[in-house]
């Protein structure tokens, strides 16, 4: 990165237009001319300096004031030069990918099977290209994060705010867990402000990107690390309409949680935690369908076997099927 010069400041106009006047000057003579300490001389001489309006004069000592125009030539001519050799850089790489890009179709349209998905696992190729992303959505941004959040969701959804304000519509989903999670929290407190929606459900989801309904990036199964990224029209179109399916089923994020609210949340996890039961999911499963961690999703499980009177897990799935058949007959009836 290049360092930035000191910008001009009313002393230092002030300082420069008297080193042009006497010809030359030193700290002791510009402190007497402006009345002021020499030390604060000394840093106004120096910052001149830097900016090539003052060099040395034949004797080495004094300084001597250099036009604008010199100082100019002297400032920004490596600057041009450097960003010259960038364009020209960019220039070139431009024009070497555009000249792969036939050599892409072409290989495509002979592959027997065609690639239904990009994988990208090196991370920061995924962050970059997320961003990349992001910055080029105009309507809207569909994010669903499921479970736990991880520091590179946090990071992620932190992207997400940068390329959020006066941009594109946001809506993120999550699961009831992150209710309770204080950097959730945080995040949807700056998301709410700048327009965001944010809602929680109970239920399990997919955890996924999908950038104005045109590319989805998808997490990699078994918390993988690395992305999929979609661009097939149709199955990016049934992604998004599965966020929306789940969306409309969701609670908007509490700003401010009530004991209300609580306790209706705790009901609708321990629901789902009663269908996933009755289904004969692993304890380990079921966690990791609601968001939840082991240990929590095992103290809530334990809760409804005492509840039901249960001898064991498998007694207990069986008295919540009992349960289930009955409420159904009865709201047929």
């Amino acid at each position: 990165m290049v360092a930035q010069p000191v910008r001009v400041t009313s002393q230092m106009r002030r300082a420069y237009a008297v080193a042009v006047r006497r010809r030359s000057i030193d700290a002791d003579e510009l402190g007497a001319e402006l009345g002021m300490e020499r030390q604060d001389a000394t840093r106004l001489l120096d910052e001149l300096r830097e900016l090539r309006l003052l060099h040395p004069d034949e004797d080495g000592v004094r300084l001597a004031a250099a036009t604008p125009e010199s100082a100019r030539l002297q400032l920004l001519r490596p600057l041009e030069r450097d960003l010259m050799a960038r364009q020209d850089a960019i220039d070139g790489i431009r024009a070497d990918l555009a000249s792969l890009a036939p050599v892409f179709a072409t290989a495509s349209a002979r592959r027997e099977v065609a690639a239904p998905v990009e994988l990208v696992r090196h991370g920061p190729t995924v962050r970059v290209l997320v961003a990349e992303l992001a910055g080029g959505t105009r309507e809207e941004i569909l994010a669903s994060q499921p479970g736990a959040l991880s520091t590179e969701q946090l990071d992620e959804a932190q992207e997400l705010i940068r390329h959020r304000t006066g941009g594109p519509r946001l809506r993120l989903l999550y699961q009831h867990s992150a209710r309770y999670n204080h950097e959730a929290t945080t995040l949807v407190l700056h998301l709410c402000a700048g327009g965001a929606e944010v809602r929680t459900t109970a239920n399990g989801f997919t955890r996924m990107l999908v950038f104005d309904r045109r590319v989805a990036v998808l997490g990699l199964r078994g918390g993988l690390p690395g992305i999929a990224v979609v661009r097939d029209e149709q199955v990016v179109a049934a992604l998004a309409e599965s966020f929306d399916r789940t969306w409309h089923g969701a609670r908007p994020f509490p700003l401010q949680h009530s004991r209300g609210q609580t306790v209706s949340v705790s009901c609708e996890v321990k629901q789902a935690i009663i269908r996933l039961l009755v289904s004969g999911e692993s304890d380990r499963r079921i966690a990791a369908h609601i968001g939840l961690s082991l240990r929590t999703c095992q103290r809530h499980i334990a809760e409804l076997m005492q509840a039901l009177g249960a001898k064991n897990r498998l007694h207990a799935g069986y008295l919540l099927y009992e349960q289930l058949a009955k409420h159904n007959a009865a709201a047929a009836g």
